[in-house]
């Protein structure tokens, strides 16, 4: 039998169950899932699980009083990032609305909590050559060389630029500055204020992107503190940005999206996608710009587009939920979560899609039927997740899709 017949990855993943390390009642109880390329994350009541990738190994069970009501947690390479509601005892005179923790993910420990008097979006910046001037000469060199988390304030405009720092988190101090308690592991770099009042940042390299209410985009240098390039054309509030290395990524309430030239400030693309008063968001893979619409009765629409030509190039519509999905290529795939009818007993059946992104073709399709109308799923890699119920227990079910598992 020649190689060539075996069935792919893609066509039959591996596919296998891990238990969960905790009782879950239901799906709708508030837990949250995150996932990179080396780690998984479970948290629930106030505890960390953290498995090793790829071998799915639980190796650290942390557990923080800060992490009572988290918001969201996200992993930026080893680092967790956990926001989560303020609930404990601040210092005098200290007003706190959210708390940030961060813990390094490689060895199990906290790296301290900054509490802030107002709600903060988070990005890590990713790694990219720049050009750094160092005693007269101008060097390109990878930036940042060691893990940077940038805080975005729309209430208090402004970005705060913090470095991990280790050695610090082995000597802790009380530190105030600014109305921002800071973590002992946390060092401050930069402090860019005032800025316009922006709901959405990112950033990459030594560049932050932010996105304004006052319909403005923004190009700072988190090195210098320099607003580089300020871009008008949106006429509403933007909502959500993303960059890469060439291009700045826009979407506004005016029910558009914009694509503009990141060195240069041109607007090369003006894509109008079809009004209808709901939330959107943008993600971006290596060669595709990703528009979902999230339906006022429910469910998205998801609308990718040629980011060279600013063309729409197909459409996914009739789903829950969605996220980017394993590597395929050179590219990310998308994953979906959709409801296809009731059936003959009246149970709805939910299916687990993956599409290639290129030509929007479905490559694999599974059925999940789930108590309620929530599922919780992360993709990274060569990995797709899902915390599912069979027979009455909650598993922790995963596709692999790397063809030397086959």
């Amino acid at each position: 039998m020649s190689t060539s017949s075996l069935p792919s990855a893609w066509e039959t993943p591996h596919q296998f169950y891990l238990p969960l390390p905790f009782d879950l009642d239901s799906v709708e109880t508030d837990f949250l899932l995150a996932c990179s390329t080396t780690h998984l994350v479970l948290w629930y009541d106030s505890h960390l699980y953290v498995y090793s990738l790829p071998a799915f190994d639980l190796v650290h069970i942390l557990s923080s009083e800060e992490l009572s009501i988290p918001q969201s947690i996200k992993i930026y390479g080893t680092i967790l990032v956990a926001k989560c509601e303020n609930v404990n005892d601040v210092p005098d005179g200290f007003v706190g609305d959210c708390s940030l923790s961060f813990w390094d993910l490689s060895v199990g420990e906290s790296l301290g909590t900054m509490i802030l008097p107002v709600d903060v979006g988070v990005s890590t910046p990713e790694t990219e050559v720049v050009e750094i001037e160092e005693n007269g000469r101008l060097l390109r060199e990878e930036w940042p060389k060691i893990p940077t988390v940038i805080i975005c304030s729309p209430e208090g405009q402004f970005l705060r630029i913090y470095t991990l720092d280790h050695s610090m988190a082995r000597n802790p101090q009380n530190n105030m500055t600014d109305n921002v308690q800071r973590s002992p592991a946390m060092f401050p770099s930069m402090l860019i204020s005032p800025i316009h009042w922006a709901p959405c940042h990112a950033s990459m390299g030594r560049t932050a992107v932010t996105g304004g209410f006052d319909a403005s985009v923004r190009v700072w240098d988190i090195i210098t503190g320099q607003c580089r390039l300020v871009l008008i054309g949106h006429r509403s509030g933007v909502m959500d940005v993303r960059l890469d290395k060439t291009r700045i990524y826009s979407l506004s309430s005016d029910d558009s999206a914009r694509i503009w030239d990141r060195h240069g400030g041109d607007c090369l693309h003006t894509l109008d996608y079809a009004p209808v008063h709901a939330f959107s968001s943008l993600d971006i893979t290596p060669s595709y710009l990703i528009i979902t619409t999230f339906l006022m009765g429910g469910g998205c629409k998801i609308s990718v587009w040629d980011p060279i030509s600013g063309r729409l190039a197909y459409q996914i519509g009739n789903q829950t939920a969605r996220c980017l999905g394993p590597i395929r290529g050179k590219d990310r795939t998308l994953v979906t979560w959709g409801v296809d009818g009731g059936s003959t007993s009246g149970s709805s059946t939910y299916w687990l899609r993956t599409w290639d992104i290129k030509s929007g073709n479905m490559l694999t399709s599974f059925p999940i039927v789930p108590d309620s109308g929530s599922l919780r799923f992360d993709s990274q890699g060569r990995f797709l997740m899902a915390v599912v119920k069979y027979d009455g227990e909650y598993l922790l079910e995963v596709w692999d899709f790397a063809p030397e598992t086959r």
